[in-house]
């Protein structure tokens, strides 16, 4: 069991390190020199923009939102 676990981790480390790989590509990309952008370099800097700041899109909720709440007060005596 342990060595199952330990394979999957190991995927998931991988996947990692080539997901951290293609955005260092990216970002090398559209960070180019040179004054104007290709339009692939503009697609690379937007795929990276979407990934770092989301995009506000609408969202419209449907269905009911059930909320409780509780009141407490307590009063302090003053002293005497």
């Amino acid at each position: 069991m342990a060595v199952r676990s330990r394979l999957e981790q190991q995927q998931h480390v991988r996947d990692k390190i080539q997901t951290t790989q293609l955005v260092k590509r990216l970002m090398l990309h559209s960070l180019a020199d040179g004054d104007i952008m290709t339009t692939s370099q503009v697609h690379a800097a937007r795929v990276l923009l979407n990934k770092v700041i989301p995009d506000m899109k609408e969202v419209e909720h449907s269905g009911s939102i059930v909320a409780q709440m509780n009141h407490l007060m307590g009063f302090d005596k003053p002293d005497a």
